[in-house]
């Protein structure tokens, strides 16, 4: 959640570092989308979300309070149907970021 007057990207760098122990560069948004909770017809919460794909320039990745662990995964953890169960928009932005820095991996290696 961002704070009163922070910007974005920096709510992005903070809140990685708090969940995951890392330090990150946002390099570019990959989707925006909201939630919307309703109780009837009544909205209980409305989440707007912001993925980015980001670069990881430190830190040790480590599960924050909340959560009994962290790990990184192979693709076809994330894009199959094995035992990590994920919303399907989930994956869809995962992929999206996946193929996104593919392409930028890419276009980097042609640079040189």
């Amino acid at each position: 959640m961002l704070e009163l007057g922070e910007a974005l990207t920096d709510g992005v760098v903070r809140e990685v570092r708090e969940e995951t122990g890392l330090i990150v560069e946002p390099l570019e948004l990959i989707e925006l989308l909201d939630r919307i909770h309703r109780e009837g017809d009544r909205v209980r919460y409305h989440y707007v979300i912001a993925d980015y794909l980001c670069s990881v320039t430190g830190g040790e990745l480590k599960a924050a309070s909340d959560a009994d662990a962290v790990r990184w995964v192979e693709r076809a953890e994330w894009n199959s149907h094995s035992a990590l169960r994920l919303d399907p928009v989930t994956v869809r932005v995962i992929e999206a970021g996946w193929q996104r820095a593919k392409a930028l991996n890419s276009k980097s290696g042609e640079a040189k």
